[in-house]
């Protein structure tokens, strides 16, 4: 955490479309068997338009973080990952088919500690999506989320006027 808080930072130019190919692969690898993470992706012309500037361990950290809450609380349900990319901005949605986020616990999920696994019989440390929160807060995007009762999906957007690339 006092990498992030003090800014030590080593930062490159990442192309998302490539980042998430390999965490995807990465998935894939650990987790040979069913359930599945799904890849959807845009490609406009410019590669550039799918690319940001940030420290790609820790943008890397928070994206597994996401997938693997979807993973958990979806009871091991595939997950779907978008990448989008417009004008204004990119976005990565990370979808699941769970039951979905209860309404009393949405303004606490970016909490450090706090956890719904002990509800769900689930193991977790409420680090990861408090952690996910801050990496994609500090990278200059924005976290955010929708939730009902079937399922939840997490938006992580950059808006383009942010974007140093």
């Amino acid at each position: 955490q006092a990498d992030l808080e003090l800014g030590n930072l080593h930062t490159q130019h990442i192309n998302l479309t490539e980042l998430l190919l390999e965490v995807k692969a990465n998935w894939d690898k650990k987790y040979p068997a069913v359930p599945s993470l799904h890849l959807e992706m845009n490609h406009p012309k410019n590669a550039a338009q799918l690319t940001i500037h940030f420290n790609k361990s820790l943008l890397e950290i928070a994206l597994n973080n996401i997938i693997a809450n979807a993973f958990k609380f979806s009871d091991q349900k595939d997950v779907h990952v978008r990448l989008q990319s417009s004008d204004e901005e990119i976005s990565i949605a990370v979808q699941d088919f769970g039951t979905g986020i209860p309404n009393q616990n949405a303004e606490l999920i970016y909490q450090p500690f706090f956890t719904s696994s002990g509800e769900n019989n689930k193991k977790g440390t409420g680090l990861g999506l408090y952690m996910a929160h801050q990496i994609i807060t500090l990278s200059k995007g924005n976290l955010s989320f929708k939730s009902d009762e079937n399922g939840t999906t997490f938006w992580i957007t950059w808006r383009r006027g942010f974007l140093v690339v």
